[in-house]
């Protein structure tokens, strides 16, 4: 199964390094790309990807809607993998999301829990696993319940800062919907592929606990979650969203 990495960016900098070599530093035996989309960036990001021997698109417009829609009709992947130009990933990401696809043919799609980090981040190994500790762990573990329990009462919601969605799937919503000021994707890209499963009969979408990558927690305000929970309930009142069958 050959997957496809995409990560939108715009002025990443500081951080597109890292997250490139995690990308690079998969541990696969399978084929993989990994896929930059460029919104337009004024600074080194463009030449920082290049320079790790990264494929770099260039989108005609900025936004991650835009930027991912664009590089999916590029990609060749049978699944795509849509991650923040902020998260890193960690060494057996790929294959266990591989993993996970093969085992469950009915799944569309689905995201692995991610932990917020700052500037203080542990780690240490215990045999072929590694543990992670940030200084966020209330909030991420606050994260993963709310993930869990959505998972549980059969309203799944796909964590925005990854998600694997297999290609014909990605395809038959039209890809990422667009929704006011860029807030609220992940939300309403999970509802579209809800709309698909309810049409077609058949279909899961899947949050996992296992790996968990790291997401920066830069974004982390008051201000953004009330705006993106405000931008969802409009984005739900025009659309008719069931749970999973």
């Amino acid at each position: 199964m050959r997957m496809s990495i995409l990560i939108p960016t715009f002025n990443e900098e500081t951080i597109i390094g890292d997250v490139l070599k995690k990308a690079k530093q998969q541990h696969v035996r399978f084929p993989y790309e990994v896929i930059v989309v460029d919104g337009g960036s004024t600074d080194k990001t463009r030449t920082i990807a290049e320079a790790l021997g990264i494929q770099v698109l260039t989108s005609t417009r900025k936004g991650k809607v835009a930027q991912i829609n664009y590089a999916a009709q590029k990609a060749k992947g049978e699944i795509f993998c849509l991650v923040d130009a902020d998260t890193l990933l960690p060494r057996n990401y790929l294959t266990r999301i591989c993993r996970f696809f093969d085992r469950h043919p009915k799944v569309l799609a689905c995201g692995a829990r991610y932990k917020y980090f700052g500037r203080r981040v542990r780690q240490w190994r215990l045999g072929s696993r590694t543990f992670t500790l940030t200084s966020y762990e209330p909030l991420s573990l606050m994260m993963a319940t709310w993930y869990l329990l959505r998972d549980l009462f059969n309203y799944p919601e796909l964590p925005g800062c990854n998600m694997c969605v297999r290609r014909e799937a990605f395809f038959a919503v039209g890809g990422l919907p667009s929704v006011p000021r860029n807030l609220g994707i992940d939300a309403a890209f999970s509802y579209e592929l809800l709309r698909l499963i309810r049409k077609q009969g058949w279909g899961r979408i899947r949050f996992l606990l296992s790996p968990a990558v790291l997401t920066a927690a830069r974004h982390l305000s008051i201000e953004r979650s009330a705006t993106r929970l405000k931008q969802i309930q409009r984005y739900l009142e025009q659309k008719e969203i069931v749970p999973e069958g």
